[in-house]
Order: structure tokens, then sequence, then C-alpha cells
């Protein structure tokens, strides 16, 4: 609950710096640490080979965002945990007293969890049951994301589940809140989009609209529900908003402003969807970088963590309620 009110009343503090004094206040950064991926997801593109930083490369761009006051990084990618250095990079990043979330798909997790000791945070990737599981993200997978949770719970490492609703599991909620409950966490939801994750061509697997519109529907029910509260992290804000995909829905958003992201080379963009090159903190250091990255927001974004984080900025009350009883 204190951590909660912490950072709710940082939201507060970021707020009068961007609204009143029209300043910048970077908090959050989603890194890319790598776009090499060990999975087969059917709404992605898959591993790309590519640059990316190298051990001190990274603790160099980390020591520019502590300087930055950055205090939130998501380590994600591809797959963050193919790199050997990745323990390392979370151990650098919480002595700048950075709090540190890895999203991960799994596969790795059982055998990397010793090395993870200091994440604050692991958010996992998991659709449904392992039939469903294994068709969505690779046969096994299933069994490799329970193992890694198995390690996680028995380390006292919080973990929770991000589901994407797909035509292949859209009708099989109660089978992911079923996981949640023998592992006592909860699952963010968020729509498998009409073109592959990290491309343009069309995805296949995306769901049906009027079958995805009855499934939010479903979920917002549920979510009213003492019972399944804590088993939907979304709020009912963010569920009404991602209820509009595949329409374009404006959101007053934040990325640029408070969350950014960096891709595997360290270049800042200001978030996963830009298509600008972006600007390297290699080569230019963060605050240079942040005065010369231009604020362009985008018109629609259903990441449900990035949607509940521009809800929390925009000090929506629901969103901010649903942070206090679930935690952040």
């Amino acid at each position: 609950m204190m951590d909660s009110i912490k950072k709710i009343l940082t939201c507060s503090r970021v707020m009068y710096n961007v609204r009143i004094r029209k300043k910048k206040s970077p908090l959050a950064i989603s890194w890319k640490i790598t776009n090499r991926c060990n999975g087969s997801c059917l709404y992605c593109v898959g591993s790309k080979n590519g640059p990316e930083l190298d051990t001190g490369q990274v603790k160099y761009v980390i020591d520019q965002l502590s300087s930055g006051g950055v205090r939130f990084i998501s380590f994600t990618g591809g797959e963050p945990l193919l790199r050997s250095d990745i323990g390392d990079i979370i151990s650098y990043s919480r002595n700048k007293g950075i709090k540190v979330k890895l999203n991960t798909n799994g596969y790795l997790l059982r055998d990397r969890i010793d090395e993870l000791k200091g994440v604050n945070l692991i958010q996992l990737s998991l659709d449904g049951k392992e039939e469903v599981n294994d068709l969505m993200r690779g046969r096994g997978s299933f069994k490799k994301i329970l193992q890694g949770l198995d390690k996680a719970k028995e380390m006292g490492i919080e973990v929770f589940i991000n589901s994407v609703l797909s035509r292949f599991n859209i009708e099989y909620l109660d089978d992911i809140f079923a996981i949640c409950r023998s592992y006592q966490t909860g699952a963010y939801f968020q729509p498998a989009r009409t073109n592959l994750l990290g491309g343009d061509k069309f995805n296949d697997s995306h769901p049906v609209h009027n079958e995805y519109k009855k499934c939010v529907r479903k979920l917002i029910s549920l979510k009213k529900n003492r019972s399944h509260e804590r088993l939907i992290r979304n709020s009912i804000s963010g569920l009404k908003y991602l209820y509009n995909w595949p329409e374009p829905s404006h959101i007053p958003c934040y990325a640029g402003l408070v969350s950014f992201r960096l891709d595997s080379e360290g270049m800042l963009c200001n978030c996963s969807e830009s298509r600008d090159q972006g600007i390297s903190i290699l080569k230019h250091g963060f605050s240079k970088a942040l005065k010369m990255l231009d604020y362009k927001p985008c018109k629609e974004c259903w990441c449900s963590t990035q949607v509940e984080f521009n809800l929390a900025m925009n000090l929506n009350f629901n969103t901010l309620l649903n942070y206090f009883k679930i935690g952040v």
C-alpha cells in the first residue's frame, strides 16, 4: 500500500512538471535490450539479428539514465534472458536506485532465476492452457513457463502475467484465471494487433471484432466482482479504452514526456511505436538526447501497461484506485 502511495505521489509531482512547468520529466524507460528471441509467437515477427550494446555500454547508459532522474526500467526484447549479462545489468540498475521490471517469455526463467534476485517484478507472457498457449507461443512453451513461475514463487519474486487476446484464446479466460489463482498473481489483457508485432505484415491470429468486444465486456463485468478484482490487473477504465480496438482511440499520451523507449543500440525514442530512428545516448548523453527528441504522440495505443500508465498520469481516479488495491 505504501509503495503504491509513493508512486501515486510521484505521478502527481511528474504531472506538475509536465503540465505546469511544460518540462519533460523522465521517470520510466522501456528498454529493448536485445532483438534476439527464442520464441515463436503467432502475432510477432520473431527474432531479429542486429547490433546491441555490450555490457560496458549498457552500464554507461544506465549511469546516464540514473543521473537524468529515471527511476523505473523495464527490460524487454526480443527475449532479455538471451543476454548472458542480464543479471549483472539488473544488479547494476538496482545499485543506482532504479527499480527493474523484466519482460520475458519464460522459456529460460527456471534456469536463469538465480541471476534475477535483484529484479522487482517479472512480467511473464502466458495466453492460456497448454494446448492454447503452445499453439500461440510454440510447442513446449507452457511447461517451461510454469516451471519458471514455480521457481520465481519459490524465491519470492513478484510475477504477473501478460495475456494477448487472439482468435485462439478469447473463449478461455477461465483457464488463465485458474493459473493466476494457483500462483496468487494476476493478468493484464490486451488485444493481438491487426499487424504482426514489430512489423507491417497482417496478423492472422487477431481476434474477431465482435468476439473481442464480448470478451472485454466480460472482463469489465468480472473486474467489478471481488472474486476477480485482483486476477485482472487492468483497471476498468483501462479495459473500457481497450474495448475500442481496433478503431483508433485517443488517450492523452505521456510517452515522450514521462516514459521513453530505448532500442538495442541505445537510441532514445518516444515509444515502441516510434518510426523515427531515435537519438543516440552513447553519442549525445541522455540529457542532450532528451532535449533533441521531438514529442510525437501516436494516435492509438493497445499496450495494456502503457494504457494504465497514461491513465495514471492523467490522475484517472479508477486507475489510481486500482493501483491502491492490486499494487503497481
